[in-house]
């Protein structure tokens, strides 16, 4: 009975230690990432792909102490291979001064956003990428910064200031681990406010407010949709198209004036032709 007893706890560690990362996690799906082919320029201003991508909105995250809380809305999609499109447009109306000390001795203090990525999805590691007010990036792997931001997928960056507030863009690629269609990647978000040299912040993707910590993130599903630009269905295309509608009817009926006119003519000189026949 002992020996059976053995065999089973065995068995019971056996079956937990083969059960994949995911499956331990107890994030949520985020939603299905789609697909795109489109050229994306990262440069801070919204391509319009971006509408057909995974959206994410902090408008109901605000934090009640705030007068004027900072919100974004964001907007993720990949490639089908391993890059990641991350466009966040992102309201502040209490921007703080972007100071070099800072930037560099403590950047989270800043006006920011931070996306995180645990790549295998297996809460092992994380990959932290920021972008703040002044369009400066960092990486951090909650060990240490790099500065070789390219080594570590940040390939490339985008920032704009807007009438209230700033976007920043993200290029970003699974360095180090193959990811591919139906597989999940962990992701979660931070929105740094800085509000009277306070540090106001919302991990507003987690269902477990993660505070970074990779195994409470939740994961986005990588999708096998494809989407694309859709053709433009606006009032002044429709316009454009009715007008060359018309113009082609207009064509039509001269040359049928045309055509009418020739005919009486040449019926006329048939008349003229008998009578003096």
């Amino acid at each position: 009975m002992k020996k059976l007893t053995l065999i089973l706890a065995i068995l019971t560690v056996l079956t937990v230690l083969a059960l994949p990362a995911a499956a331990v996690e107890a994030g949520k799906n985020l939603g299905e990432l789609p697909q795109t082919t489109e050229k994306i320029t990262i440069d801070g201003k919204k391509d319009t792909i971006y509408d057909q991508g995974l959206k994410f909105d902090t408008t109901l995250m605000k934090d009640a102490a705030q007068t004027n809380p900072a919100t974004s809305k964001v907007y993720v999609l990949w490639d089908g291979k391993k890059t990641f499109y991350v466009f966040a447009e992102i309201t502040d109306k209490t921007m703080s001064e972007w100071v070099e000390s800072t930037y560099k001795a403590s950047p989270w203090t800043l006006d920011s956003l931070e996306v995180f990525f645990d790549f295998a999805n297996d809460a092992k590691k994380r990959d932290q990428y920021r972008i703040d007010n002044a369009g400066k990036p960092t990486y951090y792997d909650s060990k240490t910064y790099y500065e070789d931001l390219n080594k570590y997928g940040f390939d490339a960056w985008g920032f704009q200031k807007t009438s209230n507030g700033y976007n920043v863009e993200f290029q970003i690629s699974s360095y180090a681990t193959a990811i591919k269609a139906g597989g999940r990647v962990g992701f979660d978000m931070l929105l740094n406010d800085m509000v009277d040299g306070t540090r106001k912040g919302s991990y507003f993707a987690s269902s477990l407010e993660s505070k970074g910590t990779v195994a409470k993130f939740d994961y986005i599903t990588l999708g096998s949709k494809v989407v694309t630009v859709p053709v433009a269905t606006t009032k002044a295309a429709a316009t454009t198209a009715a007008k060359a509608t018309t113009a082609a009817a207009a064509k039509t009926a001269d040359v049928s004036v045309i055509v009418a006119a020739v005919a009486a003519a040449a019926l006329a000189g048939v008349v003229v032709c008998r009578k003096k026949h």
